[in-house]
């Protein structure tokens, strides 16, 4: 996962520029159908559910809107952003990787989800220093 960081159209907050593999679009997408099928059993009573569950959707469509491309595609997100993807990555390997028979797709997924976990966390560790020197008042 290649990774650039740079000011946003508002001039204020960071965004990662990041070029991902198809693969692991593929397998962030199917972690995040698993994500959403838990969370159409909650009850959405309260704003900040409905607000969360559009979050998620919205990080979908994101990355519903790379398949234009081929086996590489490029990506702009947000720290929020970022911090999902790390989050729905680790979660999945959580919850999923049981000791109890898992068929063979199903650990290829934890594997690959596994494996883009780390990248994942160092782009948020990145957003965090990036993010701190655009706060810096620049030197003149």
């Amino acid at each position: 996962m290649n990774r650039s960081y740079r000011i946003g159209r508002d001039g204020k907050t960071v965004v990662c520029d990041a070029t991902m593999v198809r693969a692991e679009i593929d397998v962030l997408r199917e972690a995040l159908a698993w994500k959403r099928e838990s969370m159409a059993r909650a009850d959405y009573d309260e704003a900040d559910a409905v607000l969360a569950l559009r979050a998620w959707i919205g990080l979908d469509d994101l990355l519903l809107s790379t398949s234009v491309f081929g086996d590489e595609a490029p990506l702009t997100l947000t720290r929020e952003q970022a911090l999902m993807l790390c989050e729905l990555a680790a979660t999945y390997v959580t919850e999923r990787d049981v000791e109890s028979y898992q068929p063979l797709q199903e650990r290829e997924r934890i594997g690959a989800l596994r494996a883009i976990s780390g990248p994942l966390i160092d782009c948020c560790c990145e957003f965090a220093a990036a993010q701190d020197e655009v706060r810096e008042p620049s030197l003149r």
